[in-house]
């Protein structure tokens, strides 16, 4: 079990399980592999039982019938959850039709899987769940969707485990029966981070072996500035490209440099701001992206709202 599945499930379970009176739990695909939900629930206000398909550590209930739990009966859980099972099953269809069944009205349900990952097979695997998928699923199950994320946070000063390279989670949060309900009002994750595709790696290191043979660097950044009547300069991120421009920047005297990470801290005596701090959302401001990866651009945009962001090619003009 991954720890930026951990970290999900558990946010799911502080904002949406009440520990003030007793509730049902069905965790669907609990064997114990490498760690379980279980811990994660007030065990002494939840009825927690483990579904799989073979018995095993965590797993309380192994149905006859993998896609009929006619042993459950319907409407009987409050809460369902599914962390890092449902990549394994070979018609899922059914499977979250049954989750549907066993949930009671107005009860949630939240499903975990990854949107990429190596393969990993117990004893199968077959599929990586972007969001579009998981809500055709919820859909056709019945369910109303409350939120659907890939690699979702509920804020931007969460720590690094919630990013964690290679898994890259698609969460989705349900609930049945609810249309009396503002979904709106429940608690979200409300940014996203979406994983690399070959497309973003390979514009990456062009970007990288650009940047060497590019001529008059500097000239493009001052021609670019003066023109959008830039003084002040965000970087955004702080690996390899963002180093390589970060030391570009800084000898520019005529604009006020920061950077913008995940991390936080210092660096030549400039101070590092933490990704989701406030920054100076100025006409004069802007953010130049230095993290190549998908959809990153909407990211920064959903965070810092009133500030130009543009990426490194629109500035250099390359």
């Amino acid at each position: 079990m991954h720890k930026s599945a951990m970290l999900r499930m558990e946010w799911f379970i502080k904002n949406y399980v009440p520990n003030d009176r007793k509730v049902r739990v069905l965790d669907v695909g609990s064997y114990d592999v490498n760690g379980s939900y279980r811990g994660l629930f007030p065990l002494n206000n939840v009825e927690y039982v483990g579904l799989d398909m073979a018995e095993g550590p965590n797993v309380d209930y192994v149905p006859t019938d993998p896609y009929s739990w006619h042993e459950l009966s319907d409407d009987s859980f409050d809460f369902i959850i599914s962390g890092n099972a449902f990549e394994h099953i070979e018609y899922p269809w059914l499977t979250i039709k049954q989750m549907y069944q066993k949930l009671k009205n107005n009860g949630f349900a939240c499903v975990l899987a990854p949107c990429t990952m190596v393969e990993h097979r117990y004893p199968v695997d077959c599929y990586r769940y972007f969001s579009d998928g998981f809500a055709a699923l919820a859909k056709w199950a019945g369910f109303q969707i409350v939120n659907i994320t890939v690699s979702g946070v509920p804020n931007m000063e969460v720590e690094e485990d919630w990013y964690q390279e290679g898994t890259n989670d698609t969460m989705m949060i349900l609930t049945k029966n609810s249309e009396w309900v503002d979904v709106s009002l429940f608690p979200k994750l409300n940014y996203e981070k979406r994983t690399r595709s070959a497309n973003e790696w390979a514009w990456r290191y062009y970007f990288i072996f650009n940047w060497y043979t590019m001529d008059k660097k500097a000239e493009r950044f001052n021609s670019f500035f003066s023109k959008e009547g830039i003084k002040e300069v965000y970087l955004y991120g702080y690996g390899d490209i963002g180093k390589l421009m970060y030391n570009e920047l800084k000898m520019n005297n005529n604009i006020r440099l920061s950077v913008i990470d995940q991390k936080g801290g210092i660096v030549d005596n400039c101070k590092i701001i933490k990704t989701g701090r406030k920054i100076h959302e100025t006409l004069d401001a802007c953010i130049i992206i230095a993290v190549l990866d998908t959809g990153i651009k909407e990211f920064v945009e959903s965070i810092y709202k009133c500030i130009r962001v543009f990426f490194p090619n629109e500035v250099l003009g390359y």
